[in-house]
């Protein structure tokens, strides 16, 4: 029988907290709901606030629209900065991707703050900069770049949708973003980690799972 804690595990995102995927051609559906399915297996009761292909500020919409005064720990799964931005990227795309990035850190704090909740940040298709970790101190970087734990030499950075340079009008930064983009993407087709070429997989999560298990469970 699944133990009752007084407290809620709510999981934000884009599909990566949503779970495994099935390929394209088997009808991209979730076989495997991921970590979600982990902390259920050890007892914990789990709300997910995740959906497929949005971007970082709509998955914090999502979030406060179903959070409920029993949630008290938060694991969001950071998506590409440019993911759900302006069209249109006049300026240089890696400083505005930053900056937006660091808007949703700012807004994940305060999340935190008014829910009383433990707020741990997941680099998932952004790999999160190191110095986020000092930056907003409200917030816990337990695995800033999911990726680099089941990818050797991951080349990390805050862009990781394939369509993420589509609104760059400078064509020389939008093709270098497209290169790491496609970069990325090459090495997730390498990996049996990626099931699906682009989402983790179960036993990819549950490692995840392992990771966090230990400081979710401090603060239950």
């Amino acid at each position: 029988m699944r133990r009752k804690f007084s407290s809620l595990i709510a999981i934000a995102g884009d599909s990566w907290g949503c779970g495994e995927w099935a390929p394209p051609d088997q009808g991209s559906i979730v076989t495997h709901t991921g970590l979600q399915k982990h902390f259920e297996d050890a007892g914990l009761q789990v709300l997910n606030a995740s959906k497929g292909f949005i971007g970082n500020a709509e998955a914090l919409n999502l979030l406060q629209d179903k959070l409920t005064p029993a949630v008290k720990t938060i694991v969001w799964f950071v998506t590409c900065a440019l993911r759900g931005t302006s069209k249109t990227i006049d300026q240089d795309p890696y400083e505005y991707g930053l900056q937006c990035l660091k808007d949703n850190m700012r807004r994940a704090e305060l999340i935190a703050k008014n829910q009383q909740a433990n707020f741990f940040v997941i680099g998932g298709l952004c790999d999160i900069p190191d110095d986020f970790a000092q930056c907003f101190p409200g917030l816990r970087f337990i695995v800033p770049s999911s990726c680099s734990l089941f990818i050797e030499n991951y080349p990390r950075s805050i862009f990781g949708d394939v369509t993420a340079a589509q609104g760059i009008t400078n064509k020389n930064l939008a093709g270098k973003i497209t290169n790491l983009v496609g970069s990325k993407h090459d090495l997730f087709q390498s990996s049996e980690w990626f099931p699906d070429n682009y989402h983790l997989g179960r036993q990819a999560y549950y490692k995840l799972f392992k990771l966090l298990l230990p400081y979710v469970q401090s603060k239950i």
